[in-house]
C-alpha cells in the first residue's frame, strides 16, 4: 500500500510465506514492532458493527477511545499497554490471594499509568465534542442536539484504595480506566437505551466524521474515511446530508445501492468492474 502524505509518499509491505514469520516494512525497511504502524496511514472506518459504539457495552466505547488516541498519540499507546499488563498481574495476584503488600506494589504503577490515560482521554472527547455537535446538528437538520461526557473516576487512587476490600473479595480490579464509559445523550436522553436505531446510526456517524476534522486538526492531515453499508437505514434527506459532510474528504463508499457519486465500481459474480 502506498499513500500520499503532506511529508511524501509512505509505503507499507506485508508479507506472508508459508512456514515463514510476518514481515512487514514501513518504505521498504523492516519493523520490528507492528506499534510503528500507528499513525503512518490514518483511517476512520464505519460499519454496522460501529452501532456498537453507542448501543453495546462500555467496552466497546472504550475500544473507540483507544484506537483513535493509539493513531494520533503513540504516548497514550504504550501507557495502554503498560497499565492492561499491569491490570493483569494485579488481577492475578488478587486471584491467588494476595497480601496488601503485594497490592501496594501493583497499586503504585497501575495509578501512576492509569492517571496518564484518564487525563488522555478527557482532553481528547472534550476536542471531539464541538465536532460530533456539529455533524449532528447538519445529519439532523438541526431537530436533534447532543451531548457527550467521559464518566471515570473522581479521583482514581482515592477510589482504587476504598475498592480495595471488594477486589480481594471479588478477585479482580473493579474501579480504574479499564470501567470507564462514554455518556452520549439526545435531546436529553441516553440514547444507548432510548435511542431509536436511526437515531444511533446518526449518532454513530456523527462521531465517525467529527474524527475526521479532529484527526486534520491534530495531524494536519484528514484521514481516509471507509463507510461500509452507510445508507441501508439512513432517510434520503440524511443520506444527502451525509455526501455533503464528507465532500473534500478521501472517501470509499460500498453499498447495494449507493448514489451516483464519484468513481463508481460494481462487483458482478467476484469480478470488479469500473
Amino acid at each position: 500500500v502506498v499513500a500520499t502524505k503532506r511529508f511524501g509518499d509512505v509505503e507499507i509491505a506485508i508479507q506472508l510465506g508459508q512456514g515463514q514469520k510476518k514481515s512487514i516494512s514501513i518504505n521498504r525497511v523492516p519493523i520490528a514492532k507492528v506499534a510503528e504502524l500507528m499513525g503512518q496511514i490514518n483511517c476512520i472506518f464505519f460499519s454496522p458493527d460501529e452501532l456498537k459504539l453507542v448501543k453495546e457495552a462500555p467496552a466497546d466505547r472504550r475500544r473507540f477511545i483507544n484506537i483513535d488516541l493509539s493513531q494520533i498519540d503513540k504516548t497514550y499507546f504504550y501507557a495502554l499497554a503498560r497499565y492492561n499488563k499491569i491490570l493483569q498481574q494485579r488481577n492475578a495476584s488478587l486471584k491467588n490471594g494476595c497480601g496488601l503488600r503485594e497490592l501496594d506494589i501493583w497499586d503504585q504503577q497501575l495509578i501512576q499509568q492509569g492517571n496518564l490515560l484518564i487525563q488522555k482521554r478527557q482532553a481528547f472527547i472534550e476536542k471531539l465534542v464541538p465536532y460530533v455537535v456539529v455533524k449532528h446538528q447538519m445529519l439532523t437538520g438541526g431537530q436533534e442536539t447532543i451531548t457527550m461526557t467521559y464518566e471515570t473516576c473522581t479521583d482514581f487512587a482515592v477510589d482504587l484504595t476504598a475498592a480495595r476490600e471488594r477486589d480481594l473479595r471479588l478477585r479482580t480490579t473493579t474501579v480504574g480506566p479499564h470501567r470507564d464509559d462514554l455518556a452520549i445523550l439526545v435531546n436529553g436522553k441516553d440514547v444507548r437505551v432510548y435511542g431509536s436505531q436511526g437515531q444511533q446510526r446518526t449518532v454513530a456517524l456523527s462521531i465517525k466524521l467529527a474524527e475526521l476534522d479532529l484527526f486534520a486538526e491534530l495531524t494536519g492531515e484528514k484521514p481516509i474515511l471507509l463507510l461500509d453499508d452507510v445508507f441501508s437505514e439512513l432517510d434520503s434527506s440524511r443520506q444527502a446530508r451525509l455526501l455533503t459532510a464528507v465532500a473534500g474528504t478521501q472517501v470509499v463508499i460500498t453499498a447495494t445501492d449507493a448514489p451516483s457519486v464519484g468513481k463508481i465500481f460494481s462487483v458482478q459474480q467476484g469480478t470488479v468492474q469500473a
